[in-house]
């Protein structure tokens, strides 16, 4: 496995993004996020669960059923 130093990765990383003529503006990003439409019904059911146990716990999460 070749190994990177993160400097190196993050340069070349920014190159190819320059390269692809992408312009990431947040609403672009919004478009590739994940809106958990084509979840199943156990995974909702999964992620209720998460929910409620946080809420037993008083804590926050980011899931949402």
């Amino acid at each position: 496995m070749k190994e990177t130093p993160l400097a190196e990765f993050l340069a070349g990383r920014e190159a190819r993004r320059k390269q692809s003529g992408v312009i990431f503006t947040p609403e672009y990003v919004e478009t590739l996020r994940n809106k958990g439409l084509g979840r199943t019904p156990e995974k909702r059911a999964l992620l209720a669960v998460i929910e409620a146990r946080a809420a037993a716990a008083k804590t926050k999460t980011k899931v949402k059923a």
